[in-house]
Formats: C-alpha cells, sequence, structure tokens
C-alpha cells in the first residue's frame, strides 16, 4: 500500500546518497564492502528518467572515487560531496549550488541522526532511510520521464564543472567570473518540434517562472492548448538554450508575448530551468524582447523588471534558420504600417533596430480608425489643411493621424519600412471643404453610391457621428487601386535611399470545405497592381504572404489575412536575410 506522505510530496529530481549501509554494505574505510545491486541499478535507471543522483557521504574521497568506478557506476553521480565534515551544512551547499527546490530532492542515508540533522538544515527536504533502495524504481515520486540519452545527467554535468570553476579559479567578482564564461543564448521559434519541453517549462518550473500560468496537467490536453495558444497571429514565442565553455545547459527557458491591439505586448509565460540561475539570462531576455508588460508574481529568485545590472557577458547565437545576428547591421530604425498583423513582424525584429516604430489601425469608441492607410501617409506628405485636421479631429480621430515617419524620414545610414496593403479596402470620405479624404472602417455590407452619405445605423456609429458626418464630408467610395497606386509613388519617392522597403501584399485565397479555394479578386487586382509598380524601384520588394505557408496552414486560417504566428516569423526571416551584410 502506498504511503500517504509520499502521495502529497513532489515529484523527485535530484537523489543524493548516503554510502555506507545505504549505497553499499558494509563500512569502506574498514574494509570490506558488499555492492548493493538494487542500489547500482537504481542510479543508472533514475539517469535514464531524467532524475539525477549525487553523494553526500562521510568518507575518504579517493577511495570512493576508486569504488565507484570499479562498480562502474561514478559516472551517474555529479556534485559528489565526500569528506568527514557534519552533513548537514553541506546538504544545504549541494542543493544551492544544483540550484533546485529542498522540496524536489530525495536525500537517503541509514542513521536518523544525519536524517534529522539534514531536515534542521534544509526544511522541506525528503529523506529516507536505506529501506527505501530496494523499491526506490517503484515509488511513484520517482516515476521521472523517458531520457534515455541522460541529457539531463549531462546537464548537470556541466552545471557542476562551471561551479567548480567558480571554486577554485581566482575571479576578482561574479561578473568577471560570467564574462569568463563565454555565455550564448538561442532563441528558436519553431516550437512545434519540442512542445513537451515547452510545457515542462511551463508547469514544473518555480523559482524562475515569472508568469505561473499553468497548463493542464494531463498531457495530450496541455499539447492542445499550447499548440492553441501558439496559433495566435498576436502571439510571439521562442525556446530559450543555453551555452558556455563549460557546456551546453539544453532548452533551458520559453517565453510567449500577446499583442493586443492598442495595449503593450503582455508576457503570457516567461519561465527558465533552475540550471541557469545566476546567469542573468532572463533578465537579458527580458530585456531583447523590449521590457513587455510582466504580471507581478511573488516568490521568484530574481526580479528581471528591475535588474539594473549591466549584462555584457552573454552573447545572441542565431539559430540556422536565420542569418546570424552579427552579420546584420544594426538598423536605425523600422516602420511597421498596416493593419495590427504588422506587429507580428514588428516585434521579430525590435532587437534589431534602435527605434521600433509602429503606425497600425486603431479602435476609438468602436470607429475603426485605419491610421495606417496609405492614403493617411500620402496626405500626410502633402500636408493635411487646417480646416481638414479640425473636422477630422472633431469627428473622432487624433492628432497623431494626421503624422507619419513616411512623411519625414529622418537621416539614417540603414532603416526598413515594412508596408502592409491587407487593410487598403475602407471606406473613403471627402471634406467638403478642402477635399481631404478621410478613410474608414464600417459596418457596411453593401458599398453605397457616392454622394450624400445614405447611412443607417448598421454603420456602427453613433448617431451623433453619423449626424457630423453627414453635415461635413460627401461619400467617395471605396479605396480604390489607382488611388494607392498614386499613395505608393508618393510615399516611394519620399523614402531615402538608405531605406529598404518591403511591402505585405494581401492574401489571394480562402479555403472553405464546402466551397474548396476561393479567390480574392480584389486582392488579386490590387497585388497585380503593386507588383507592377515596383518592378523597377530596387529599393522596394513584394513580399506574397502564400509563399510562406504550406498547404495545411492555408487551409487552416480563420480569416483571409490573419496567419499562424510562424508565417510572420518566416517573413522576419526574410526580411533579415535580405538586409546587406556588415
Amino acid at each position: 500500500m502506498a504511503d500517504p506522505a509520499q502521495s502529497l510530496a513532489e515529484p523527485v529530481r535530484l537523489v543524493i546518497w548516503d554510502l555506507d549501509e545505504t549505497f553499499w554494505h558494509g563500512t569502506l574505510t574498514e574494509g570490506g564492502i558488499t555492492a548493493r545491486q538494487s542500489a547500482i541499478k537504481a542510479v543508472a535507471q533514475l539517469a535514464r528518467r531524467g532524475i539525477v543522483s549525487s553523494i553526500c557521504s562521510k568518507n575518504n574521497s579517493s577511495m570512493v572515487r576508486n569504488e565507484l568506478v570499479k562498480l562502474r557506476c561514478w559516472r551517474y553521480f555529479v556534485f559528489p560531496d565526500i569528506s568527514w565534515e557534519s552533513k548537514g551544512p553541506r546538504l544545504a551547499a549541494q542543493i544551492a549550488a544544483m540550484q533546485l527546490r529542498p522540496q524536489s530532492v530525495l536525500f537517503i542515508d541509514d542513521n536518523p541522526l544525519n536524517r534529522a540533522e539534514a531536515l534542521r538544515f534544509v526544511p522541506g527536504l525528503q529523506v529516507a532511510d536505506c529501506d527505501i533502495v530496494d523499491r526506490l524504481l517503484d515509488d511513484p515520486r520517482l516515476a521521472g520521464k523517458p531520457d534515455p540519452e541522460m541529457t539531463r545527467l549531462a546537464q548537470y554535468r556541466v552545471l557542476s564543472k562551471r561551479h567548480q570553476a567558480i571554486k577554485t579559479e581566482n575571479f576578482g567578482s561574479n561578473e568577471d567570473f560570467l564574462r569568463d564564461s563565454q555565455i550564448t543564448v538561442t532563441i528558436d521559434q519553431e516550437i512545434k518540434g519540442q512542445l513537451d519541453r515547452a510545457i515542462e517549462l511551463i508547469n514544473r518550473t518555480n523559482q524562475l517562472n515569472f508568469t505561473r500560468r499553468r497548463l493542464p496537467e494531463d498531457i495530450e490536453a496541455a499539447r492542445e492548448q499550447l499548440r492553441e495558444q501558439l496559433s495566435d497571429f498576436r502571439v510571439v514565442a521562442g525556446l530559450i538554450s543555453v551555452q558556455d565553455r563549460y557546456g551546453d545547459y539544453g532548452v533551458a527557458g520559453f517565453y510567449m508575448i500577446k499583442r493586443g491591439t492598442d495595449r503593450k505586448p503582455d508576457l503570457w509565460h516567461f519561465c527558465f530551468s533552475c540550471r541557469i540561475l545566476g546567469m542573468g539570462v532572463e533578465s537579458w531576455v527580458y530585456r531583447w524582447l523590449n521590457r513587455p508588460e510582466m504580471p507581478q508574481v511573488s516568490g521568484t529568485a530574481s526580479d528581471p523588471a528591475h535588474d539594473a545590472r549591466e549584462i555584457d557577458w552573454i552573447t545572441l547565437r542565431q539559430t540556422d534558420e536565420i542569418v546570424d545576428a552579427a552579420q546584420v547591421p544594426k538598423l536605425d530604425y523600422v516602420v511597421a504600417r498596416g493593419a495590427c498583423e504588422m506587429r507580428a513582424i514588428s516585434q521579430y525584429l525590435r532587437p534589431f533596430c534602435g527605434e521600433m516604430i509602429e503606425e497600425v489601425n486603431r479602435y476609438v469608441d468602436g470607429i475603426n480608425v485605419p491610421a495606417n492607410a496609405a492614403i493617411l501617409a500620402s496626405q500626410a506628405i502633402t500636408g493635411f489643411p487646417p480646416q481638414a485636421i479640425e473636422a477630422m479631429l472633431n469627428f473622432g480621430f487624433v492628432e497623431q493621424d494626421f503624422h507619419s515617419i513616411l512623411a519625414a524620414p529622418p537621416a539614417c545610414q540603414s532603416a526598413v519600412w515594412i508596408l502592409g496593403t491587407a487593410s487598403e479596402t475602407t471606406y473613403l470620405f471627402s471634406h467638403r471643404e478642402t477635399g481631404i479624404l478621410m478613410p474608414l472602417v464600417l459596418n457596411v455590407f453593401e458599398p453605397p453610391p457616392p454622394g450624400p452619405l445614405p447611412f443607417t445605423d448598421t454603420t456602427g456609429l453613433t448617431s451623433e457621428r453619423a449626424a457630423y458626418l453627414r453635415q461635413n464630408f460627401d461619400y467617395a467610395g471605396r479605396s480604390s487601386s489607382n488611388l494607392l497606386k498614386d499613395s505608393l509613388e508618393l510615399i516611394f519617392r519620399h523614402a531615402p535611399k538608405q531605406v529598404k522597403i518591403f511591402v505585405v501584399l494581401s492574401n489571394e485565397q480562402i479555403f472553405s470545405d464546402e466551397a474548396g479555394w476561393i479567390p480574392a479578386r480584389a486582392a488579386i487586382a490590387r497585388n497585380a497592381m503593386i507588383c507592377d509598380l515596383i518592378k523597377e524601384k530596387h529599393q522596394v520588394e513584394a513580399i506574397v504572404p502564400s509563399h510562406f505557408m504550406d498547404e495545411i496552414e492555408l487551409k487552416s486560417m480563420q480569416k483571409l489575412n490573419h496567419f499562424n504566428r510562424l508565417v510572420y516569423y518566416r517573413i522576419f526571416q526574410h526580411i533579415l536575410a535580405r538586409l546587406p551584410a556588415e
């Protein structure tokens, strides 16, 4: 029958072994010990479950090593502590060095006095006498998870080498040691192949889990929920691997950011393995992500949002999928102008530019204001008459809508403009006094004829706004390809030669189970016009979204121009690869 205390205890991640009369029968220094085969089998099998073993023994260090080498099990132990000193302080130091919580550690010792001392120095530690050894592999706390390559053991060997270097080498400060460690971070947005590792980090990390938003314990339910979260086009996510001169710590972190329409991005998941505690990785990643909003969570081992250190000891090492960051010039600025999905691209480019400028559509009191419309940028270049500004302000626009970085681009060595065209199907209203065109997105399914405004309450406007619109504006039809062409021409002519422009075209088809592939005829015509416009402009390049999607991704789209987050990541990869190397 299972011990009720065991069922309430945390899963064990580390077993610390006493040796004499525990791991083997007899006392080594008194001569004559007998191997305990169940213990030898246990350390090997635990390593293949991702559970590591260590030693805390009052003994002769060289004799212990020789004996364990003969028993062919020395390689399964990390952070061994073998001396004649009291065990309590040594256990506390071991667990701290391995950066684990005592609640996830099991200490096995035949001596009840040693177990009592251990609990005094390490509250929360799980302890057991030597009787547990023969049934250790059947204990539910030590079920672990399959790790046939013993990668977790290898990672703790790396941590052990690093810890030994701290003790034996002479460094002026901890920062000096970190600089000497040559720490590199790799960030991989292709998460599908390591979904279970992301789930493990989300659900099992505590000390460096800064959001504590868990997934279901059932692995299939957790996979389904995480896949759903990752499929949102507003989401940016990545797995973080860490290496240094001592070895490879493997995938040691995960982040997921959610972007809203008008708010600062939120960190939904931000969690790291305790193996990298003290390296400053979490603070470095938080800054690399441009300090998104992070919930207040108590009990974490560090505070990335308020870490004042200058972390100059970590280097970004890009994955093979994108060009090495060292080969990309630091952009002075990046402009992302378009619908809200432009933020999905801009988020990836933030670490590569001095300033990120987002000019995207926004919602004001129920009005969808297409601040990203090309006509607004072109009119910002030519200038808005004061009467038009006043009328549009009274309607609900804001001062920033009459300005664009495209109208007054700063001097630069290198910059990128990303212009989205998916939302260039707005309704246009002509200001009667000046003729300036005001674009709007309205809930209208049948376009009315040009002339006096005939809209009813189905537009989504309040009665006051509808009345103001009728008094001051005439309906001028939908935004046309010719108008878009003229606006883009003006924008291109106004761009400094140091700016590389990427125009993200509209998707040209969507899939329906009932009707199959449905062409978006307006988008097809608009895309053809843009491609024809830019074919002689070497400064401008068109990006066709469907080129970055497979058929499954195309068929799974919920909306014509809202894609899986990986599509935006691939577009970012393409943009980065198209920039000139330093």
